[in-house]
Parts: C-alpha cells; sequence; structure tokens
C-alpha cells in the first residue's frame, strides 16, 4: 500500500480531493500543490442567487475543467492569479467568474486557444473576448451567450473577436474532425 507520505502521492490525494468534491476546504500548503480552489459561496453570490448583479460575468467551460489552464493577467493588483483573479464554482472546474470583472485576464488552454478578457464596462457589462486558434490545434471553438448564440469562434463563419453583452458565457470545443463535439448541458446556465 503507498503511503500518502510520499510528496508524488500526497499531490495526487489532493488533486483527487479538489477535482472530485466540490465542498474542499485548503489551506495554503495545499494550494501551491494543486492550483485553483473551489470557492463554491462566492461564486454562487456573484452567479447563481436571487439578486445577482446581471452585469456581472460568468463562465461556462464544460468541455474542458479550467484546472490545466494557464491563466496571466496584466494588472499590477493580482500578485497570485490562482488566488486572486478567480471564483470556481466546485471541484469540477468548469464554472468560474472573476472577483472584479475589470481585471482582464488571457487563459491559455492546452488544446490549443487563447482566450482574452478585456475592457469590461461597469455602466453596461459589456467586455471584450477574443480567441486565438493555434495553428496544431486539433479542435475549433465557439464562445456562445447564455442563449447560445456564438458571440466568436474559430470557425470561418465566426469572428474572432467581439464585444460580449451577457451575464453567462459559454465556451464549445468541438474536435477538429467534426466528430466528438465536447459539450455539456449549457441550457442550465440561460438566464433571462
Amino acid at each position: 500500500m503507498r503511503s500518502l507520505t510520499n510528496p508524488a502521492m500526497l499531490s495526487f490525494g489532493l488533486t483527487f480531493v479538489a477535482t472530485f468534491l466540490s465542498g474542499v476546504l485548503c489551506d495554503d500548503a495545499c494550494q501551491r500543490i494543486i492550483g485553483w480552489v473551489p470557492r463554491n459561496k462566492e461564486f454562487r453570490a456573484r452567479c447563481e442567487v436571487e439578486g445577482i448583479d446581471p452585469k456581472w460575468p460568468c463562465f461556462n467551460s464544460e468541455g474542458f475543467d479550467i484546472q490545466s489552464v494557464r491563466v496571466t493577467t496584466t494588472s499590477s493588483s493580482i500578485k497570485d492569479v490562482e488566488k486572486e483573479l478567480f471564483l470556481i464554482k466546485d471541484g469540477d472546474m468548469h464554472l468560474f467568474t472573476t472577483r472584479d470583472p475589470a481585471i482582464p485576464f488571457t487563459m491559455e488552454y492546452n488544446q490549443g486557444f487563447n482566450i482574452a478578457y478585456s475592457e469590461y464596462d461597469k455602466n453596461t457589462g459589456c467586455f471584450k473576448m477574443a480567441i486565438e486558434h493555434l495553428p496544431w490545434s486539433e479542435y475549433e471553438m465557439e464562445i456562445l451567450d447564455e442563449k447560445h448564440n456564438v458571440i466568436a469562434g474559430t470557425f470561418s463563419v465566426a469572428p474572432m473577436e467581439a464585444t460580449v453583452c451577457t451575464k453567462w458565457v459559454n465556451f464549445n470545443f468541438y474536435s477538429y474532425s467534426g466528430y466528438g463535439r465536447f459539450r455539456g448541458t449549457n441550457l442550465i446556465r440561460s438566464r433571462k
């Protein structure tokens, strides 16, 4: 039987707990090992309860979780991106929002996409999103609003950059060959 005193096994065990249990409590040492930590209560206060700010953006990356996504920001107010930038709903790591929507960020997916978020306007709730599709990627991507209209995408008919004015933003991924569309039940993320 392997011991959790082994650093590799400890890391695996902590990653398992953070990924599959939504009520994760994790101190600073734990977070340095696993990265993102769910903040369910804070996430729900901005994205899922009655009376929420309809202009606060919330995101659904159903096809690929954000555990392995590299995130950067140009904001000097963020010292530790993994602790200070996002509020993640649970251990599935698909639903998230920002602590401050005015802070721009770029998400670098291992599947060959960079998604940039910027220029949030607190009066309108609108912001800019842009996709960079890396040439080696075997996937295509669409950014959809809460009514599942295409906002931006890597297909030739969609712009690669757009102004977004919606509460929920959904990321849908497609295999390059057209088979195996990665999508979840995004309809539950719709808001009026």
